[in-house]
C-alpha cells in the first residue's frame, strides 16, 4: 500500500465539484482493491463509499454536519477497532465523496483531515 497516495487521492475526492468516474477507477487501483467494470460510484452513493470503511472497523458512525468550518458535505468517521477509538474527518461535493475521503484516509491510517 503506498500511503502517501491513497492521502493524495483522498486530498483529490475532497476537491472534486461533482461525482467523477476517473477518480473512482483510481480508487480501486490506488487502495489495490479487486478491480471491476465499471468500478462502484464510490463519490456519488453512500452504498459504495461504505464499502470502503477499513475491514479492521468494529464500527463506524458518520455526522452531518461534521462541524468542519465551511463545510456544505462533510463525515466524521468514527473508527472502532481493537486498538482504540479515532475520528477521521473529510469534506467534500456530496455525502458519499465525503465518506469516500474519509474512508481513504483511514484505509492509509491517515490522521484527521481539517
Amino acid at each position: 500500500m503506498d500511503k502517501a497516495a491513497i492521502l493524495a487521492l483522498a486530498d483529490r475526492v475532497e476537491a472534486l465539484t461533482g461525482p467523477c468516474f476517473n477518480i473512482e477507477d483510481q480508487i480501486e487501483k490506488v487502495a489495490r482493491l479487486p478491480w471491476r467494470f465499471p468500478p462502484p460510484n464510490y463519490t456519488a452513493s453512500l452504498d459504495a463509499a461504505m464499502t470502503l470503511v477499513p475491514g479492521t472497523t468494529i464500527a463506524a458512525s458518520f455526522d452531518w454536519p461534521p462541524g468542519i468550518e465551511g463545510a456544505t458535505c462533510g463525515a466524521v468517521l468514527t473508527l472502532v477497532t481493537l486498538e482504540g477509538t479515532r475520528d477521521v474527518k473529510a469534506v467534500s461535493c456530496t455525502p458519499a465523496a465525503a465518506i469516500t475521503a474519509a474512508a481513504l484516509r483511514a484505509i492509509a491510517g491517515g490522521e484527521d483531515a481539517n
